[in-house]
């Protein structure tokens, strides 16, 4: 044997040819396990890392012992010593044990569809009152409500994430012991992740027990019932928590006694980047971002039901987060827009412009059912202030024609994003297709173009021939496949101007390629804008 095998960095590395918990060869790393000393260990290691339920490794114990029926495994006699010795030789290398169907932890590769009956867990509980059954489990994902006092048992010194997801009822007790055996465990917990669709218990008193794991940095919190004043102001002093996700549903208004615009922050939140909150209204959102001071904060997400006072959250936000840090802002929608049916409200240019200060902006996404106000000049200041935009997403849905009374954007708009902003790859707006025939003959772009955007949706009717718009395009676009927006009839239609569109394309595409190839060997840089 080469002495290079003896260094178990080289062999982790032969074996090690994705990132645990990915569907590698195991039929392969099986064999090697079987047949090779050097190979034995780190095969295994790799193999069993990610499990989804108990199955294989009840399956490992004595044949005598368990028994499968209709797809569920149970203890036939009563569990001894001797049983547990295959079972612990693989149990140790275990490191994400997931009983959800939720992917907040890696997939296992064998996820067997069978369950685990409750004498098992029981069985096991009562045969290990001291030790873990995984003592090197990092993460752990768990559903489920009825055997949800089993949980402490696969809790270990070393976890640092759990994720617990119900839709039967998980008493406040019940998570208050889970949280208390981890501070009680010192375990090195980093991400919490609470999903609650039971909403009749108010958790509040249990998750006060956050306070004791100081290397919090993910806590997502998915409930009926508000986390309570006491629980946002322990979660602002977190020092290391970087991501912060709340789903509340089913609130009452008004939400809770935070504090409103004007008062002090109560939570200044220091270490938080992203902040991502789903609720039932924008009226929500304002209540609670008023309440925080977000000065390192990198992305902020709201998903809504109604989007009235969008305007009055992008000024919210402008005033709690930092100028310097801030890249995202994410707002959503999913009520009227879908429907067709858009908002009264109009978002005015004012409420757009505050965002300029965020000179980091990299995606701006407003996908509500409210129009907004905007033309030409707001796209330039936009281009001016944004110079590395990657995502512009400014309409809910192309087939509603009700952007057209509000917007004045035209094509000739989108030539300051293609000249300052260089890394756009999506875009989305409400664009007005008034192109005049002299255009056909110019280069829009004057010598600029960005190849990184291959579908343009548009909030408006097509009111261009397709083959000036394609020109247009074209020299912006070299890359764009696909334009979407509004057409009453079917999409497929042979009449659809936007279809037509596409069809021009790809040849106004390779025209344009030639004149920019032209007109550098010329030293030539036409510029008509």
């Amino acid at each position: 044997m080469h002495r290079c095998f003896l260094i178990p960095e080289i062999v982790s590395l032969i074996i090690d040819t994705g990132p645990p918990g990915s569907p590698q060869d195991t039929s392969s790393l099986a064999r090697l396990a079987r047949t090779s000393r050097v190979f034995h260990n780190v095969s295994l290691d790799v193999l069993w890392y990610g499990q989804f339920g108990l199955a294989n490794l009840i399956k490992c114990m004595p044949a005598d012992l368990w028994t499968e029926d209709d797809g569920k495994l149970s203890f036939t006699r009563p569990l001894l010593a001797s049983d547990l010795e295959r079972f612990d030789y693989y149990a140790h290398r275990i490191r994400a044990l997931t009983l959800s169907r939720y992917e907040k932890i890696p997939s296992p590769w064998i996820s067997p569809n069978v369950t685990v009956g409750s004498n098992v867990f029981k069985a096991l509980s009562l045969f290990r009152l001291s030790t873990p059954p995984l003592p090197n489990i990092t993460q752990l994902g768990w559903s489920g409500g009825s055997a949800f006092t089993y949980c402490i048992m696969f809790l270990g010194p070393k976890l640092n994430l759990l994720q617990v997801t119900s839709t039967r009822p998980i008493t406040a007790p019940a998570l208050a012991s889970v949280l208390s055996h981890l501070r009680y465990l010192a375990a090195p917990l980093q991400s919490i992740y609470l999903n609650f669709q039971d909403w009749s218990n108010d958790y509040s008193k249990p998750l006060e027990q956050i306070a004791d794991f100081p290397d919090l940095r993910t806590f997502s919190y998915t409930s009926g019932e508000p986390l309570s004043v006491e629980i946002f102001a322990i979660l602002g002093q977190m020092p290391h928590l970087e991501n912060l996700e709340l789903c509340l549903k089913t609130i009452p208004q008004p939400l809770y006694p935070l504090p409103g615009p004007g008062s002090p922050h109560y939570f200044p939140f220091t270490a938080l980047k992203e902040f991502s909150l789903s609720t039932s209204s924008i009226t929500v959102c304002v209540t609670v971002v008023s309440a925080l001071s977000l000065r390192n904060i990198r992305s902020v997400s709201f998903d809504v039901l109604h989007a009235a006072s969008v305007g009055q959250l992008l000024e919210v936000v402008h005033d709690h987060c930092s100028w310097e840090s801030l890249e995202s802002i994410l707002i959503h929608t999913s009520f009227n827009a879908r429907k067709g049916h858009p908002s009264d409200e109009v978002v005015a240019q004012a409420s757009l412009r505050s965002l300029y200060d965020f000179h980091k902006m990299k995606n701006l996404t407003i996908m509500t059912d409210s129009p907004l106000e905007m033309d030409n000049s707001d796209l330039q200041d936009m281009a001016s202030s944004w110079p590395h935009l990657e995502e512009l997403c400014l309409i809910y849905n192309p087939l509603v024609t009700s952007w057209e009374q509000h917007s004045a954007i035209t094509l000739q708009g989108l030539v300051p994003l293609v000249k300052q902003c260089p890394t756009l790859s999506v875009l989305s707006l409400p664009i007005a297709f008034t192109v005049g025939d002299g255009y056909t003959r110019l280069r829009p772009g004057g010598g600029h173009s960005n190849d990184r955007v291959t579908q343009l949706h548009c909030g408006g009717r097509c009111t261009a021939g397709p083959a000036q718009i394609a020109s247009f395009l074209s020299d912006l676009f070299p890359n764009l496949q696909e334009i979407a927006g509004y057409y009453p009839g079917e999409l497929n239609d042979p009449k659809n101007p936007w279809r037509e569109i596409e069809e021009y394309l790809p040849g106004f595409a390779a025209i344009r390629k030639q004149e920019r190839i032209s007109l550098e060997a010329q030293g030539k840089v036409e510029d008509v804008v």
